[in-house]
């Protein structure tokens, strides 16, 4: 019988080939923007792990029955998924707060 650390190694390892596997994408595109291609690549997999993570989160707060935090885990979702899908919206408020702030 094999240690649990042993299946653990194998599991993490499996997984890190199947994500490299389906990174192969980026590279097997029409044009040769590969560095574009990577951008969208990983800006589409941190919006689904987002998503995962926020349903993972959200069915033990509703099974609970714990709107306030549900609702609260709910908008900061929303939020964070408004930022990945259009990270320049960040550099945007970022600026016009440094304006507001420092009036240049």
């Amino acid at each position: 019988m094999r240690s649990k650390t042993y299946k653990k190694v194998v599991s993490i390892s499996l997984i890190l080939v199947m994500m490299l596997l389906m990174a192969v994408s980026c590279y097997a595109a029409d044009d040769l923007n590969v560095g574009q291609n990577i951008y969208k690549f990983v800006k589409e997999q941190i919006y689904w792990i987002a998503l995962v993570i926020a349903a993972i989160i959200i069915v033990p707060l509703f099974l609970k029955k714990a709107w306030v935090a549900m609702v609260t885990t709910l908008a900061g979702t929303a939020l964070a998924i408004f930022f990945i899908s259009d990270p320049e919206k960040i550099k945007m408020i970022g600026s016009k707060l440094y304006n507001i702030i420092f009036g240049a």
